[in-house]
């Protein structure tokens, strides 16, 4: 039983926070709850799963390092998507949603928005935490060499999407809503933010190589990426294409994997 009691509390946990995001979103009639909660989800699953067995002395171990760098990681995107949506209209993919799913009925709306975005985020926390839930549980060397890069890799992804956000953000808190932002890491990526994102995620993978059965966790970086490059890419695209200049701007810059700007 010890060894499902892990999997139990964190899929336990994972259920309670998504019940408690999906009513704090009825209550505000706002599912732009949904994006802030994302980030504090991991954080709260790692934080239960660390302490489990109590609190640990802080020394320099994989686990401390692990867990303090997904809450830096959570915190920040759950702190950036707040003051984003901090007193603004629904996302444009949630009004959507709204208005298509609110015609057929109250009850089928809320049904649809629990299922399609509460329990849909509720499982992608649980796969893309994969690696972070393997070192949490069976530990891995600080002094790896595997680790040491894979720290690397999330730094350099995590100074990557927060310098793309930060850009994105003063830029659109400066014009209008419908301009385009084609400059810093935009220059040589449109999705410079996402590319970061990934890197996050391959650079956990990493750090659980120097771990047992450290190939278990592979489906994590595997999926971040597909949903990065073809779901939540395309998806900003189809939503930029009206704007002027788009088409020019796709032309000459890479699409993900960030390059020289074509002439």
């Amino acid at each position: 039983m010890e060894t499902f009691t892990p999997l139990i509390l964190v899929f336990g946990t994972i259920l309670s926070y998504t019940l408690v995001a999906f009513l704090v979103s009825v209550f505000l009639k706002n599912n732009n709850v949904a994006d802030v909660a994302y980030g504090l989800g991991f954080v709260v699953v790692s934080w239960v799963l660390f302490l489990r067995n109590g609190i640990p002395d802080f020394e320099l171990s994989a686990r401390w390092i692990v867990v303090l760098l997904i809450t830096l990681w959570g915190l920040r995107l759950s702190i950036y998507l707040g003051i984003r949506a901090w007193k603004k209209a629904e996302d444009w993919r949630y009004a959507i949603w709204r208005d298509r799913w609110g015609v057929v009925g109250k009850l089928y709306f809320y049904v649809r928005s629990f299922v399609q975005i509460y329990l849909l985020q509720a499982f992608l926390i649980y796969l893309v935490l994969v690696p972070v839930i393997h070192m949490l549980v069976t530990g891995t060397s600080v002094d790896s060499k595997y680790f040491i890069v894979g720290v690397i890799v999330f730094a350099l992804g995590f100074l990557i999407e927060t310098v793309a956000d930060i850009q994105l953000y003063r830029f659109k808190k400066n014009n209008p809503p419908d301009t385009l932002f084609t400059k810093g890491l935009f220059a040589y990526s449109r999705h410079p933010n996402y590319f970061g994102e990934m890197l996050v995620w391959w650079g956990f993978f990493i750090m659980t190589l120097a771990s047992s059965n450290w190939f278990l966790t592979i489906i994590s970086p595997i999926a971040v990426t597909y949903i990065l490059y073809a779901i939540a890419g395309p998806m900003v695209e189809a939503h930029l294409e009206s704007r002027a200049l788009f088409s020019e701007y796709k032309k000459k810059t890479r699409y993900f994997f960030p390059g020289q700007r074509s002439k």
